[in-house]
C-alpha cells in the first residue's frame, strides 16, 4: 500500500505577500512630450516641453481594468528632466499600488504644468483647469507589470493513486525535494496548476518559486507614443 508523505514549504517570495508590480515610468527621445507654447497671448504649435527647466511639469500614472476606464490615479508621480520633452528620470522604476506582478492593466499618463500645482486633480480630466496652465493625457496603453509574484499558498488532496497540489496565486513553478536542510535538492515538477503527482512511498517536500516578470517600459516601441499638453489660455 502506498503511503502519502508530503510536506509543504513556504513559497520563496522576494516582494512580500502584498506584492506590487514594477514599471519603468519615463519616456525617451522617440516619445517626447510636447506642449502648445503660449507667447504674448498667442497659442503656438506643439513643441517639446522646454529644456533646462526641471520640475516645470508633473506627470501622473493612471490605471484601469478596461480601455474605456474609469482610470484611477495610482499615486505615482514624475517630473520633467533638464532635457527637452523628457520626464523620469530614465531609471525611475516605481512599484504601482493595485497592479500586481504579471497582471495586465490599461494605463494612461497625465501631464500638467507646475502652475496647476504638484498634486494631481481628477477634475482636470473634464477639461476644467481652473488657473492658467497646460494639461494633457496620453493615449491608452496596455502592459503587464514586472516583478515577482507574492508568496504562494499550497493545498493538496488525494485522488486515486495521485496527490493533487494547487497553489495561489496561480503563477509560479512547483518544485520538490526528498529532504530539507543539508543535502536538499530541489527539482522542478512543473508550472501546471494544479499538479498531479503519482504517490510513492518516499517523503517529498514541496515549494513554489514565484513567477518573474520583466519590468515594462510604458513609453517606447510597442507601448505608448509621445503626447501633447494643451493650454486653456486664461
Amino acid at each position: 500500500m502506498k503511503k502519502v508523505v508530503a510536506v509543504f514549504c513556504l513559497g520563496v517570495s522576494l516582494t512580500g505577500a502584498l506584492a506590487q508590480g514594477l514599471v519603468h515610468f519615463a519616456n525617451d527621445p522617440t516619445t517626447l512630450v510636447t506642449y502648445q507654447a503660449w507667447t504674448n497671448g498667442v497659442i503656438g504649435p506643439f513643441v517639446p516641453i522646454p529644456a533646462n527647466n526641471p520640475g516645470a511639469f508633473y506627470f501622473g500614472l493612471l490605471t484601469a481594468a478596461s480601455p474605456a476606464g474609469p482610470f484611477t490615479f495610482t499615486g505615482i508621480y514624475a517630473t520633467n528632466s533638464a532635457d527637452a520633452g523628457l520626464f523620469g528620470p530614465a531609471s525611475y522604476t516605481p512599484t504601482v499600488p493595485g497592479w500586481a506582478p504579471g497582471a495586465s492593466m490599461f494605463y494612461e499618463v497625465a501631464g500638467w504644468s507646475a502652475s496647476l500645482g504638484p498634486t494631481f486633480n481628477p477634475v482636470w480630466l473634464t477639461g476644467n483647469l481652473g488657473n492658467f496652465g497646460y494639461f494633457g493625457v496620453s493615449p491608452v496603453g496596455l502592459s503587464v507589470a514586472g516583478g515577482h509574484t507574492p508568496q504562494a499558498r499550497l493545498s493538496a488532496s488525494v485522488s486515486g493513486d495521485s496527490i493533487v497540489i494547487s497553489w495561489a496565486p496561480s503563477a509560479g513553478t512547483l518544485q520538490s525535494s526528498p529532504l530539507l536542510g543539508v543535502g536538499e535538492v530541489w527539482s522542478t515538477v512543473g508550472t501546471a496548476n494544479p499538479a498531479r503527482i503519482t504517490i510513492s512511498g518516499d517523503a517529498k517536500f514541496f515549494r513554489v518559486l514565484p513567477a518573474v516578470y520583466v519590468t515594462p517600459n510604458l513609453f517606447g516601441p510597442a507601448s505608448l507614443p509621445g503626447f501633447g499638453l494643451w493650454t486653456n489660455g486664461v
